[in-house]
């Protein structure tokens, strides 16, 4: 358990870093480690269902995961449809969170605390979206009940798999907030770009994981 751990942590480390090494040189090209990254995630998940945990709710993750892979090349080639591949890969860690824990009052709760939160933070630049502002608040919805669905999920049913799955929701809001902030404000840093790259690489390596650990 540990050698594949470390490996595909290790390569999703050295994807990650080709990936941001050769993006402006190589916008397209560079699209194969882009990708390649988050296949150690799917990878590890994959690995679960192999050893036989091969409920709906893993099955759905994997399939959310291998989503993510598809919308990472997306969403640098046109990125509303990245936004909507991302939407359909958080549909999916949904249907797998709901057969979990189905909906609880709690869940209910923290979708409309985190939207609440977000159009707080973010009405004012909403306009500055254009086309992209009514995708972005599905998306953002969307993203909102995959997190409070998962973190309470951790709570309902306590333990590492479910851990990993809350840890790694919350680690996707994070890193897609900051995302948010750089379409609005229309700013590029390396700093944030490696800040986004650490936070969603983490985020799917961790969903991964819960399937792996469980």
């Amino acid at each position: 358990m540990i050698h594949q751990i470390a490996a595909t942590l290790l390569l999703m480390i050295v994807f990650g870093t080709l990936y941001g090494a050769l993006r402006d040189r190589y916008p397209k090209g560079s699209l194969v480690f882009k990708a390649s990254a988050t296949c150690m995630a799917v990878w590890n998940c994959g690995s679960g269902l192999a050893a036989g945990k091969q409920g709906f709710s893993d099955w759905m993750i994997f399939v959310g995961l291998l989503f993510c892979v598809l919308a990472d090349v997306l969403l640098e080639l046109e990125f509303l449809w990245g936004v909507v591949t991302f939407g359909i890969a958080h549909f999916c860690f949904i249907a797998g969170i709901y057969r979990i824990e189905g909906i609880q009052i709690g869940s209910i709760l923290g979708i409309l605390g985190i939207y609440g939160v977000f159009l707080m933070i973010f009405h004012k630049g909403l306009p500055k979206l254009g086309k992209l502002k009514i995708p972005v608040l599905l998306y953002a919805a969307v993203l909102s009940s995959m997190v409070s669905m998962a973190v309470s999920a951790a709570v309902i049913v306590p333990g590492r798999s479910r851990y990993f799955l809350a840890a790694g929701a919350c680690s996707f809001l994070i890193s897609d907030s900051l995302i948010a902030v750089r379409t609005i404000e229309k700013k590029q840093s390396l700093l944030m770009d490696a800040v986004l790259l650490i936070l969603y690489y983490g985020a799917v390596y961790m969903i991964g994981m819960s399937v792996y650990m469980r």
